[in-house]
């Protein structure tokens, strides 16, 4: 719940958003990336962490993924 209530806080006051990219979009949304958000470090590749997992647990704000990544 307190993950929730701070990532709730984050989108409000448009500060510090989590965005996890894959290892292939890193580079190109990190160039062009505007606002608050904050990227992934892009030695953080999508087969060493759950993703999907961290964007349900309120750890990431969003997530850039291809479709294979994408549950059924």
């Amino acid at each position: 719940m307190e993950r929730h209530v701070h990532q709730l806080y984050r989108f409000i006051k448009q500060a510090r958003l989590s965005l996890h990219t894959t290892h292939w979009t890193n580079r190109i949304i990190r160039a062009t990336l505007l606002g608050p958000w904050i990227v992934n470090p892009l030695q953080c590749i999508e087969g060493l962490i759950d993703s999907l997992d961290s964007l349900d647990s309120h750890l990431i704000n969003a997530l850039i993924t291809e479709g294979i990544q994408r549950p059924a």
